[in-house]
């Protein structure tokens, strides 16, 4: 039997029947099939706690997905939980292939394999270029900072200077913030209530004077709408205990 372990794996994938985890695994790949709900679900580098699973001896019609991840903090968050009905599962050494119907509701609250795929790539520590992403990655890598970063309470320095010329959607600019504030895989909001919920809780946390000079803020004129680009003005202006962002353009 393989070791029942996943060594410094950020995922953790569970496959429960009768309420018994028969095996984890910690890669997991969704592949839809054609003109069908039937989905494929490819589960890698298993371990089986139940050996008949690993002699390949199996009988099973509804399975229990649960898939878990250890943040920055070294906390289990709960990602994804959902029921499956099998139409075939196979085992394949260390593999197993799920076939048949999720029993879920279609929203990336559900499953997002664009999720899944990044926290794979953080586990094994690949650097994201998240500007480069198209994007409806960006709003998935944008949940997934959240997930690893929570959300945040205080800045650690005292000037912090962000261009923003590269920013060319509304994701950009929280993507862009939440790095250049917080290190990679930060976080500071997805929409403009978000952001100004995090700027709120920061406000309440901070005690060292802090500026934050957004360079090239006109950019986002470009390339915001305007009924967004209105609030995210309005959390730039506002007044906060012992910080304040300023508009620079280029120089």
């Amino acid at each position: 039997m393989k070791s029942n372990k996943l060594d410094n794996s950020i995922l953790n994938v569970k496959i429960t029947y009768n309420e018994n985890i028969i095996a984890e695994s910690s890669q997991i790949n969704m592949i839809s099939i054609y003109s069908t709900f039937t989905k494929l679900f490819y589960l890698n580098n298993c371990f089986y706690l139940d050996e008949k699973l690993e002699n390949n001896y199996f009988n099973i019609d509804i399975v229990h997905c649960s898939i878990e991840i250890e943040n920055k903090f070294n906390e289990r968050i709960l990602l994804y939980n959902f029921n499956f009905r099998t139409d075939d599962f196979k085992i394949e050494k260390s593999n197993i292939i799920l076939e048949g119907l999720p029993m879920i509701d279609y929203d990336t609250s559900n499953y997002d394999q664009n999720v899944i795929d990044v926290f794979t790539k953080w586990n094994n520590n690949e650097k994201i270029y998240f500007l480069g992403l198209n994007e409806e990655v960006k709003y998935s890598y944008n949940y997934c900072c959240l997930f690893w970063s929570g959300v945040p309470n205080l800045f650690f320095d005292s000037l912090y200077e962000i261009n923003l010329s590269v920013v060319n959607s509304e994701i950009d600019f929280f993507n862009l913030l939440g790095e250049e504030l917080f290190g990679p895989k930060g976080y500071i909001g997805h929409d403009s209530y978000s952001f100004e919920d995090c700027l709120q809780t920061i406000s309440k946390n901070i005690t060292n004077k802090t500026v934050i000079k957004l360079i090239n803020y006109s950019n986002l004129d470009l390339v915001i709408d305007p009924h967004t680009k209105k609030f995210i003005d309005r959390c730039i202006e506002k007044k906060y205990q012992n910080f304040y962002f300023l508009k620079v353009e280029k120089y």
